[in-house]
């Protein structure tokens, strides 16, 4: 028996999520199928006796006014607006990030000089790895301090093997705030000793950014939009130019589209196609709950030494108090790997000297702060951007390309570096594309900014 469907869509992240709402809000017939047991995908929040943690520092932050909305729509008053308050750990102490006044002071003495001397050495980028491209806009004394060592832990593989793309996609990741971007050695001068700019996030206040997804999920499915969890694509019915439709665990679908967000290679094999070398790394979290508040006042951290086996923490109460029960607090530590490696089989190998560098970065006093670690596997969380990626990842597009009605989308699925916002803009750009709806313009914007809501006071942050 075949069921009927306009549109299916493979995967429930953030991108999946969206465009299957934003079609079922105008009637669309739509299956959006998930393989766990819960929806949000990188986004998602994981729970464990009144401790939540998201992924890793979720958060909305947008200058698109569409996007904005969006949000606004699904949360309605389910929302606080945190200030920005992120840091960096090097040279054995933390730095406020983006570097703000006062940073400069803190710099090892014996580094400042060089730092200053590179302003005065522009060299022009001659290939298109990442390291040459750091030397060129940020001079070869901070690319050895903290770019190449925070690059090369992080993706494990030699910076003169990562593409440039790597450099400028996580540059913006982390600073977020267009008006506090930097992207050479002088505008980075210029934040040490100019005013810092104040970015403000929005945060679902009910919970962690589940929140948002549930609240995705429940909204698909009153508006008659099947959502299938614990369940995936196990076959394409195609003719070479079409997808015809779908099998779902053994059940078959009419798919007039087919809109994929899981890992390019997966779609590839379920169409015959070669497999593309394009490869993602993987994540492990270790979710440590903790019977103290905070120690540092920090929302997350970027960690660059290579004798700190992790690369960013985040806490959670830092963007919400009610993540963790009164008096306590917890901190969601990252540590990047490949899912060959014999780390993610045996995530426990490395958690005692995590527990060790907490301490000594004083994230906790010592192990009698800690109640217990909960260690989350993430696979596919980030696409490796290596040299010559973007030939492959071009070829990949133009075969499925040759599908009409197939669209690869999001993070994953479109081998794109982006975060919820860009996820968010890509799904509802798409949504635009396939119902003739007009782009958004400055005549259909609301009044009022929905960024920033009118008699809102944001919450103070939870102290140190």
């Amino acid at each position: 028996m075949r069921d009927s469907s306009n549109t299916v869509i493979v995967g429930a992240g953030i991108t999946g999520l969206v465009l299957a709402y934003a079609l079922t809000r105008d009637g669309h017939d739509v299956v959006l199928v998930e393989k766990e047991q819960s929806v949000g995908g990188l986004a998602k929040s994981h729970s464990y006796d009144g401790f939540v943690f998201d992924v890793g520092p979720h958060r909305f932050h947008s200058d698109r006014p569409e996007v904005n909305d969006l949000i606004h729509e699904v949360l309605q008053d389910d929302f606080r607006m945190i200030v920005r308050k992120s840091g960096v750990h090097m040279f054995g102490t933390y730095f406020d990030w983006p570097l703000g006044v006062g940073s400069a002071f803190k710099l090892p003495p014996a580094k400042i000089l060089p730092i200053l001397l590179d302003l005065m050495r522009k060299k022009k980028p001659n290939s298109g790895n990442f390291e040459d491209y750091i030397v060129s806009k940020y001079g070869n004394t901070l690319y050895e301090i903290f770019f190449k060592a925070y690059t090369e832990k992080f993706l494990r593989i030699p910076c003169t093997d990562i593409s440039r793309d790597w450099a400028i996609t996580g540059i913006d990741r982390a600073v977020i705030d267009k008006k506090g971007q930097f992207n050479d050695l002088l505008s980075l001068a210029k934040t040490l000793f100019g005013a810092k700019p104040v970015t403000r996030f929005i945060y679902p206040e009910s919970g962690g950014m589940q929140a948002f997804c549930d609240l995705l999920r429940q909204r698909i499915v009153e508006n008659g939009g099947k959502v299938l969890v614990n369940a995936q694509v196990d076959g394409i019915e195609h003719d070479g130019a079409q997808v015809r439709g779908v099998s779902i665990a053994g059940a078959q679908y009419r798919c007039e589209q087919l809109v994929w967000t899981a890992p390019i290679n997966e779609v590839l094999s379920l169409l015959g196609e070669p497999r593309a070398d394009l490869n993602y790394l993987s994540l492990l979290l270790y979710n440590y709950q903790l019977n103290t508040v905070p120690r540092a006042d920090y929302q997350w951290c970027y960690f660059s030494g290579s004798e700190i086996p992790f690369n960013r923490v985040s806490l959670p109460t830092m963007f919400n108090p009610s993540l963790a029960p009164a008096g306590c607090s917890g901190a969601c530590v990252e540590v990047t790997c490949r899912e060959s490696d014999e780390l993610w089989r045996t995530p426990g190998l490395v958690e005692p000297a995590i527990r060790e560098k907490l301490r000594a970065t004083g994230l906790i006093r010592g192990n009698a702060d800690i109640i217990g670690c909960q260690v989350e596997r993430v696979p596919h969380a980030y696409p490796i951007y290596s040299m010559g990626y973007k030939a492959v990842l071009d070829d990949t597009l133009r075969s499925t390309g040759r599908y009409r009605n197939l669209k690869l989308l999001g993070r994953t699925g479109a081998f794109w570096y982006n975060n919820m916002d860009h996820s968010i803009e890509a799904a509802l750009s798409y949504y635009r594309e396939l119902t003739g709806v007009p782009a958004y313009s400055k005549e259909t914007a609301p009044a009022v900014d929905p960024f920033f809501p009118a008699g809102y006071r944001e919450p103070q942050l939870q102290g140190a």
